[in-house]
């Protein structure tokens, strides 16, 4: 039994920022798939699972402030081993 191809036909029109766009354009390229994979991946993902397939949250002050900590490589302290770390949540 042959199977019949599907007729691709509904468009999605989006905004988004520019540069956002480019820095996505990118890793999509790294990856080797295109904005319309993606869309079509989130769409199925969203027909099954009846939600989006990710959390949305928004980090507290806190939060944001060590993931631009992290970013910049600032008030971070780094240890050479997982013991080493470990060691140092026993000297508190």
């Amino acid at each position: 039994m042959a199977k019949t191809a599907t007729t691709k036909s509904a468009t999605i029109r989006a905004r988004i920022e520019p540069t956002l766009k480019e820095e996505v354009d990118q890793i999509l390229d790294e990856i080797g798939i295109n904005w319309t994979q993606v869309v079509t991946m989130l769409a199925k993902q969203l027909r099954a699972q009846r939600k989006l397939p990710f959390d949305v949250k928004v980090p507290n002050q806190k939060t944001q402030e060590a993931i631009d900590d992290a970013l910049r490589d600032k008030n971070i302290t780094k240890f050479k081993s997982k013991r080493d770390l470990f060691a140092s949540w026993d000297e508190d």
